[in-house]
């Protein structure tokens, strides 16, 4: 879903906003002011990324479940609330 918004409301091709390895050139590090503080500055990063047609590249990763029994220590709703927050408030 949050994919979907960044992608389509953005024109991006970022196959996952949420997760991966980050790099930044000197450009985006002295042009780009990040307001996120939490769970959300990927997002807020790879917008404003889009937003200046800078260069975005991805590597695919592999995921893998969780052990058995092992649960979440993020707070899901919250943390999503603040990403869907963060996706129209750059608009």
């Amino acid at each position: 879903m949050v994919c979907g918004l960044v992608n389509g409301i953005y024109n991006g091709h970022i196959p996952n906003v949420m997760t991966g390895f980050r790099a930044f050139s000197e450009r985006f590090v002295n042009e780009i002011v990040l307001e996120s503080e939490g769970f959300e500055i990927e997002t807020e990063m790879s917008i404003k990324a889009l937003q200046k047609h800078m260069k975005i590249g991805s590597v695919s990763i592999h995921y893998r479940q969780r052990p058995q029994g092992a649960v979440s220590k993020l707070p899901t709703v919250r943390d999503g609330v603040k990403v869907i927050k963060t996706i129209f408030e750059n608009i």
